[in-house]
């Protein structure tokens, strides 16, 4: 539907498409809904660029406009929005089989200036596991708690505390 740069479908029931300043998901089931992931004050100037290629192509033939027709698609195991804020990427990605995205601070970064603001969710609950629970017509989408670390110089990483923020209904 939208200006799609990369999209991703997880089984039957999940499609993602990412766009200039968030991400969509259509939920299938009765009745499919689309729940828009917003990435709030984010710079207009963010780049969007696959990561991870794979091997092998898609090729997209849908309905009777040639110039709609696109072939030799390439695939990417990930997709990067590069400068969405000042010194954050966010990567969304497939891992597990689920839909997951990492924000990616620079040191001396600001996570405060990361504000997700969602579109077709009726509610907005953080569990009592930590993890964000997207009310929609389609049923509850879940966010498992973050997972925070940091890499140190020599290559290791720590892990630090972090936990979903609610600001009000749709961030």
């Amino acid at each position: 539907n939208g200006p799609a740069v990369f999209a991703a479908w997880l089984g039957r029931d999940l499609a993602a498409s990412v766009e200039p300043g968030g991400v969509a998901l259509r939920l299938g089931g009765e009745p499919s809904t689309e729940v828009r992931l917003l990435f709030e004050g984010a710079s207009t100037e963010a780049t969007i660029v696959g990561e991870q290629k794979r091997r092998g192509v898609y090729n997209f033939f849908l309905g009777n406009d040639r110039r709609r027709w696109q072939s030799n698609v390439p695939a990417f195991g990930g997709v990067r929005y590069h400068g969405l804020y000042e010194g954050v990427d966010v990567r969304v990605l497939q891992r597990n089989g689920r839909l997951e995205y990492d924000v990616l601070l620079s040191p001396h970064a600001d996570l405060e200036q990361v504000v997700i603001r969602t579109a077709g969710v009726t509610a907005l609950e953080i569990g009592a596991d930590g993890g964000l629970i997207l009310q929609t017509a389609a049923g509850p989408l879940r966010q498992t708690a973050p997972m925070t670390w940091e890499e140190l110089p020599d290559g290791t990483t720590r892990r630090l505390e972090s936990r979903f923020r609610k600001i009000d209904a749709e961030r």
